[in-house]
């Protein structure tokens, strides 16, 4: 699938002035985001299956000798390792009952993590996502449809309280969410629409999963490639530890109070 880049600023970041393209089409007729999202939801696997999960673990690819480890355990916790050459040499940790987000990077030591990147933190974190929708979406509305290579697609607009607002595009014929699109800001701090193209469905003990995950920004192209998935696979407690150097910048517990480790 070739994605469509559209200037979406202006819907996605109120102030700026948004130009639909004639491919959108708007109709009044349009299926509500709430019908769309119980078949996407259903589609994945249903609901009752979604709340079953109690963790996820999987290892993907980045090309070259760049490999991701994932470490999500519900609810909304989630690690990230990034390995190179046969060692970690990277990771994030995010922890949703203390909203605390910090990473470490090989020969730069820990940082506690906050602001914008924090907010993508708590959103990547969010697990099983589809069955959570309301813990992190404000509200969500359907905009129009579009097509794009014959098919047709319902685009849905996930909005984030004080995050990053995402437009979600819904494949007509099997609900599923092929595409996504959202607003970034590069390293020199201009804005754009970053796409991702979800694709290679499979299925894991039930669960519904793209195993291939393809994100476009400008000129630049981003390829994550599944190549294994567990579904409750105990994960040791000692991944979420919060280490010594971010404990040290946490407020000190009050009296008969005990800090988490």
């Amino acid at each position: 699938m070739t994605p469509r880049i559209v200037p979406l600023l202006g819907l996605l970041f109120p102030g700026l002035l948004l130009l639909a393209p004639p491919a959108i089409a708007q109709e009044a007729d349009l299926p509500t985001a709430d019908s769309l999202l119980e078949r996407y939801v259903e589609a994945i696997g249903g609901l009752e299956l979604l709340s079953s999960l109690k963790t996820c673990v999987g290892e993907a690819s980045l090309g070259q000798d760049l490999r991701l480890r994932y470490y999500y355990r519900g609810p909304n916790d989630m690690r990230r390792e990034f390995v190179a050459g046969g060692r970690i040499v990277g990771t994030d940790v995010y922890l949703h009952d203390r909203d605390l987000a910090w990473a470490w990077q090989e020969g730069e030591g820990t940082v506690r993590v906050e602001g914008r990147v924090k907010a993508q933190y708590r959103q990547e974190a969010l697990f099983p996502k589809a069955s959570r929708l309301s813990e992190r979406y404000v509200s969500w509305e359907t905009l129009g449809r579009e097509t794009i290579e014959g098919a047709e697609y319902y685009q849905v607009l996930m909005r984030v309280g004080g995050g990053v607002d995402e437009l979600w595009l819904l494949n007509a014929e099997t609900g599923l969410r092929d595409m996504m699109r959202m607003p970034i800001v590069d390293e020199s701090g201009k804005a754009g629409i970053r796409t991702t193209v979800f694709s290679d469905w499979r299925v894991v003990d039930g669960y519904r999963m793209p195993f291939r995950q393809t994100e476009f920004f400008k000129d630049q192209q981003l390829t994550l490639v599944w190549t294994s998935v567990e579904i409750n696979r105990e994960i040791p407690a000692t991944f979420f530890a919060i280490p010594e150097e971010i404990q040290r910048t946490l407020p000190a517990p009050e009296d008969g109070d005990s800090e988490a480790p």
